[in-house]
């Protein structure tokens, strides 16, 4: 009988030094199993659960068995962190991790079975292992591999990758999008990327500084089918380029559009232009073997054509041939009218002489 009433002595004493309104169960599923429930209990010093041994942690949970875990239940429960002691911040709430069972608990857009990452203060959250991985920032920027992301998605040091999405181009889903389909071991006939953009145009380099002028960034371009070794074996990109393209381009039709301030090549068919003889023609042809205003082959091979150019070179050209067909039909016109006049004055005179010579002319 005395050996419960020490028992019992024992007992009120710790609940009254921990806290009379807290429950402690010792014992339970297993034998060193520890219960607190209702209330609160204040633990002073280091405290495991489930190991004899003392830890550097303030709370050592162990269990042998595989699947060692924390329970905690509750509406909406969770685990709030603070600084030191003070009542003032033990009710602040700068960082939680929680589970809602009711709508807009943490978060006023959260959802049931939401799982609630939150610092409630204004530094970041950061992912990682020996070192910094990941962190979103409290402005919602997600940075990897960088402490100071400046976009929504900021990625340094490394490359973003889809592969194998198996989720096709749709022009229902707004905005931007893009994916892979395919295999992820290997490449094979079938496999493609996508990218999509269902709202308005897809631009590249919309703000590029390279324009005609070459006064601005002449290495502002978009580079298709090259290394950037490839691109740096070229040279100086001259000024205006935009698009580099390393094979061939197919495609169903191409529009090039005049430049602003450039003129066509009309004024070839005016009254008032000097078209070559055909005699000057024929010597820069000879001493050249090309035609005027067309690049030599050795000019081609070294700075390429512009096709946008070269088209109007062409145009005019067909006009020039055009004026010498115009021409020459001209003097074939003239020159049949002189032949059919020709010809009628031959027949007036074997007429006169055959009068005079009484003999038939053949």
């Amino acid at each position: 009988m005395k050996k419960c009433v020490k028992a019992i002595i024992i007992v009120l004493a710790f609940l009254q030094v921990s806290n009379v309104f807290s429950q402690i169960w010792l014992g339970g599923p297993g034998a060193s199993d520890v219960t607190w429930r209702t209330g609160s209990t204040n633990m002073q010093g280091n405290t495991t659960i489930g190991m004899s041994t003392t830890s550097a942690s303030k709370l050592h949970i162990y269990n042998s068995t595989a699947n060692s875990q924390l329970a905690i239940s509750g509406p909406s429960p969770g685990i709030k962190f603070n600084f030191g002691t003070d009542p003032s911040e033990l009710a602040a709430d700068r960082a939680t991790i929680g589970l809602v069972s009711t709508a807009a608990n943490y978060f006023s857009t959260s959802s049931v079975n939401d799982f609630i990452i939150r610092n409630g203060a204004s530094g970041s959250i950061l992912f990682g292992g020996s070192s910094e991985k990941m962190r979103i920032s409290n402005n919602g920027f997600i940075g990897m591999g960088i402490t100071a992301p400046s976009s929504l998605l900021h990625i340094q040091g490394g490359n973003f990758q889809i592969t194998n999405s198996n989720v096709a181009p749709d022009m229902s889903k707004s905005g931007l999008t893009m994916g892979v389909i395919g295999t992820t071991t290997a490449n094979t006939s079938t496999d493609y990327s996508w990218i999509q953009a269902s709202s308005g145009p897809l631009l590249l380099n919309p703000k590029s500084l390279n324009d005609l002028t070459g006064t601005t960034n002449t290495n502002n371009f978009v580079g298709i089918g090259f290394e950037k070794s490839s691109i740096t074996s070229l040279g100086t990109i001259p000024a205006g380029y935009n698009l580099l393209v390393r094979g061939k381009i197919l495609c169903e039709e191409l529009k090039i559009k005049l430049k602003t301030g450039s003129t066509w090549y009309d004024h070839v068919l005016k009254p008032d232009y000097k078209l070559m003889s055909l005699d000057s023609l024929e010597l820069f042809i000879n001493e050249n073997n090309h035609l005027p205003d067309i690049p030599s082959e050795a000019e081609v091979k070294e700075n390429g054509i512009m096709a946008g150019e070269m088209n109007g070179l062409l145009l005019k050209k067909v006009e020039e041939l055009t004026l010498y067909v115009i021409e020459q039909n001209k003097a074939t016109v003239i020159q049949a009218e002189q032949i059919e006049l020709l010809k009628k004055q031959n027949e007036l005179l074997i007429q006169q002489m055959q009068l005079l010579t009484g003999n038939k002319i053949k």
